[in-house]
């Protein structure tokens, strides 16, 4: 018995195909809205718009650097931009200028990490203190009981280090 196509009809769909799904693929991708941006050295929507009442209520934006709130001083020390957090200049020696080493002269633990991370520029000024500002307001929230181990770094590799 002969089958209920033919060649020439299998041959009518198999084009009717081809034009259905090359007009879809030449549909122009959909288009999406722009992703907003944060101004340098303005504190990113996480940070300015918190969901809880008592973060929202605070006057500083900076926690774990509160040198930082004053406005000259994170425009001097590039809180906000993505340069490597160091202090040594192009020609290897150590920037005596810099406001960078004053924020961080100290012997506190979080300002031995900061200088050994400057000396080592394995880490973006503005990963820095965003890892060191959630790691503060996170600790000042959550606590453990003695011998429970509570992994809040979410991925971030300085947070779970801080």
């Amino acid at each position: 018995e002969k089958a209920i196509y033919g060649g020439g009809d299998m041959l009518l769909i198999a084009l009717a195909l081809l034009l259905l799904t090359s007009a879809a693929l030449n549909a122009p991708p959909p288009r999406r809205a722009p992703k907003p941006s944060t101004p340098p050295n303005e504190p990113s929507f996480a940070m300015s718009a918190a969901p809880h009442a008592t973060l929202a209520q605070t006057d500083a934006r900076f926690r774990a650097w509160p040198a930082l709130n004053d406005e000259a001083r994170c425009r001097a020390v590039n809180a906000g931009q993505r340069y490597r957090l160091h202090l040594l200049g192009g020609d290897g020696e150590p920037l005596t200028d810099d406001p960078t080493l004053e924020l961080f002269r100290g012997d506190s633990l979080m300002c031995r990490f900061a200088m050994a991370l400057a000396a080592r520029r394995c880490i973006d000024r503005k990963e820095f203190f965003e890892a060191c500002e959630f790691f503060a307001r996170v600790r000042s929230k959550l606590r453990a009981d003695d011998g429970v181990l509570v992994d809040v770094a979410g991925g971030h590799g300085g947070v779970g280090t801080l």
